[in-house]
């Protein structure tokens, strides 16, 4: 499953880049939501590295728990950020199945409308190879994320209108 979503948001891309990869930042937008831990975080000649565990406080559906054999999605977040482009990568490594799912894309922030705009936009993809019950469980993923995303986009415009 591939998706792409697309956000408006109230600051410049530079600025808003600085103040959305912050350390502030990430610690104020998964409250409530989920649990991060920085396994590894470096410096690749001006792109930074870094490696979280994230673990969903939204528990699955029992049936699909079952099949995964956790209650919550729990993963390795990988990405790579380059200021430069105002571009990362990521990759998502789940605790379970990691054979067998699959989750990478981009994120990146643009130019707005205006110079005092710019858009986010996330694109991806969601594989889960598991029979019966694959495609299903690629939709709650992707719900997970749209859900996360657009719940983060007005924390986000907030927070980049008050700082």
């Amino acid at each position: 499953m591939k998706f792409e979503l697309v956000h408006d948001l109230p600051r410049d891309p530079v600025t808003a880049w600085s103040l959305l990869m912050s350390d502030e930042y990430e610690a104020a937008v998964g409250k409530g939501s989920m649990q991060r831990e920085v396994l590894e975080s470096r410096d690749e000649g001006g792109v930074t590295f870094t490696r979280s565990r994230i673990t969903s406080d939204k528990e699955l559906p029992g049936p699909i728990a079952k099949v995964v054999g956790a209650k919550a999605l729990s993963y390795e977040f990988i990405e790579r950020s380059d200021p430069k482009t105002r571009t990362s990568t990521w990759e998502v490594i789940p605790s379970k199945l990691a054979d067998r799912v699959t989750a990478k894309g981009t994120y990146k922030l643009e130019p707005g409308a205006s110079a005092d705009t710019c858009v986010r936009r996330i694109e991806g993809e969601v594989v889960v190879k598991i029979a019966i019950v694959g495609k299903k469980i690629e939709d709650i993923i992707g719900q997970e994320i749209r859900a996360s995303y657009d719940k983060s986009t007005d924390f986000a415009r907030e927070y980049l209108r008050t700082h």
